[in-house]
């Protein structure tokens, strides 16, 4: 039970205990592979270049002074790694295709970071708060499975997959409904849920 309290002062995170390691990860792990993923589209990988991350954070220990700095390194960290793979392997950041999503003062990587930061966090508390099997087609679809191969999975038909997404969709744009964060939602959307089949 321990392992599953709220973290909110820096310094008790920085012991880096069990308890500090497991709060990371709940905290952080998904929404850094959704960001991870969107620069590079290759969910394995993506997965790698985080629990790289992990690994480095659990062997160096090093110290933040704050959360606000914690997340920057995060997610600036995840961006690198990720830019070293792209380098290789030549991926389209699909962010990038559409410049008005940095907007005029996202000429920094720490200020698109923490966008993205922003926008997958919102994203996945939306997700988790889901009906189980609404979510579950949700997880499924971002995973670049088609409607046959998520209706397969989970056991239902296409017509349910498609009815949970309609739904799902219905609910993420509601609660990301302001500006920017609602084109880069539809732009996920399109990517992931409504172009698939």
């Amino acid at each position: 039970m321990g392992k599953d309290i709220d973290i909110t002062d820096i310094s008790r995170l920085m012991e880096w205990d069990e308890t500090s390691f497991h709060w990371l990860y709940r905290e952080y792990y998904k929404s850094l592979v959704a960001h991870a993923m969107r620069l590079i589209g290759d969910a394995p990988c993506a997965e790698d270049i985080v629990e790289e991350l992990f690994v480095h954070i659990y062997d160096t220990r090093q110290t933040f002074t704050s959360f606000q700095a914690l997340r920057n390194y995060l997610y600036s960290s995840v961006y690198h790694r990720c830019i070293d793979n792209l380098r290789h392997n030549k991926t389209v950041n699909l962010f990038a295709q559409d410049p008005t999503l940095r907007g005029e003062a996202m000429t920094e990587e720490e200020d698109e970071a923490s966008f993205r930061e922003e926008f997958y966090r919102r994203l996945f508390k939306v997700i988790d708060s889901m009906p189980p099997r609404q979510r579950a087609v949700f997880v499924a679809a971002m995973e670049g499975k088609s409607n046959k191969e998520i209706a397969l999975e989970l056991g239902v038909s296409v017509d349910t997959v498609k009815t949970q997404k309609k739904r799902g969709m219905k609910t993420l744009r509601e609660e990301m409904s302001d500006g920017r964060m609602a084109k880069a939602l539809n732009l996920l959307l399109l990517y992931y849920i409504i172009t698939p089949n």
